[in-house]
């Protein structure tokens, strides 16, 4: 990565179907389908699943806490938690 690059997150599937789209000749499509084979053995920079999954439970321990105590802060965490848990599965579904 270049000096002062930054790190984004791309819809791969959507990058490739242009990249496919545009190749015209056959070493195109040769240096196409091997740049595809080194994209899809990158790691992932963020799996969302895992985030969700990871969101829940911390939810969850607020939530013991609070019902523990019954303590109104401590249900506002989980409530913060849980609409954060919907505005990822919202973009998710983009």
């Amino acid at each position: 990565m270049k000096r002062g690059a930054r790190m984004r997150l791309i819809d791969a599937d959507d990058f490739e179907s242009k990249l496919e789209n545009s190749c015209t000749t056959e070493s195109e499509t040769e240096a196409f389908v091997n740049f595809l084979a080194y994209m899809d053995e990158q790691p992932t920079v963020i799996d969302l699943d895992t985030v969700i999954e990871e969101l829940q439970l911390e939810a969850n321990l607020w939530r013991s806490s609070a019902r523990e105590y019954n303590d109104e802060k401590e249900y506002g965490h989980v409530e913060g938690i849980e609409d954060s848990i919907r505005v990822i599965k919202r973009f998710m579904k983009r």
